[in-house]
C-alpha cells in the first residue's frame, strides 16, 4: 500500500509594511481568523500542512508542512532579515494590489531573496484586491495596468485576505513548484 511522503519546507513571507502578510498567513491557518491589525514586531513562524499531487513515484501523495517565516518589513536590519533566507525553499512576496509602488518594491524583495537563497521558487501575491473599484477576478480586462505586468519576472496572483478563494489555489500551486524542485 502506498503511503504519503512527508516533508517540511521553510518559506519566507516578505514584503513592505501594511500589505497584509500576517493577515494572509492567518487566513491560511484558519479561514475564520481575524485579520491582523498591527505591524508584525518580530519574526513569527507558523506551521501549515498541505497535501499535494504525487510528483514522486512510489508515493500516494506528498504532505508538505510549510514553516512560514512571517518577517517584519522594515523593523529588521537588512543583514538580519537576509539571515532568515538561508535554508528557505521558497518565498512568498506580498504587495498591496491598490498601490502600484508596493508592487514595484516587490522586485527588490525578490532580488534580495534570490541573492541569498539562490534560484528558489517565489510566489508574488497582490493582496487587497477587494479594495479596488470596478474590479473582477474573472474579467482580466478590468484589472488596472499595474496588475497585468510582471514584477521581477513574476505576474502577481490576485488575492484578498478576506477570503481564501484565490489564496489557497495560489499557495497549492507554489507548493507544487517547491516540491518539484526539491521533493525531499
Amino acid at each position: 500500500m502506498l503511503r504519503p511522503l512527508q516533508t517540511v519546507k521553510k518559506v519566507c513571507v516578505l514584503g513592505p509594511a501594511g500589505v497584509g502578510k500576517s493577515s494572509l498567513v492567518a487566513r491560511l491557518l484558519d479561514p475564520a481568523a481575524p485579520l491582523a491589525s498591527a505591524p508584525t514586531p518580530s519574526a513569527v513562524v507558523s506551521r501549515i500542512s498541505l497535501e499535494v499531487l504525487p510528483p514522486v513515484p512510489g508515493f500516494q501523495g506528498i504532505v508538505v508542512t510549510l514553516l512560514l517565516f512571517d518577517l517584519p518589513a522594515e523593523q529588521l536590519q537588512p543583514r538580519l532579515r537576509q539571515s532568515y533566507y538561508i535554508g528557505a525553499e521558497g518565498a512568498i512576496v506580498v504587495a498591496d494590489a491598490s498601490d502600484p509602488a508596493s508592487l514595484g518594491q516587490s522586485v527588490r524583495w525578490i532580488h534580495d531573496f534570490h541573492e541569498v537563497a539562490g534560484d528558489k521558487p517565489v510566489l508574488l501575491l497582490a493582496n487587497k484586491v477587494d479594495a479596488l473599484r470596478d474590479f473582477s477576478l474573472v474579467d482580466h480586462t478590468t484589472h488596472p495596468p499595474h496588475l497585468r505586468q510582471p514584477y521581477g519576472g513574476l505576474r502577481p496572483h490576485l488575492v484578498s485576505a478576506l477570503t481564501t478563494a484565490t489564496l489557497r489555489p495560489a499557495i497549492e500551486e507554489f507548493v507544487r513548484r517547491i516540491v518539484t524542485t526539491n521533493p525531499f
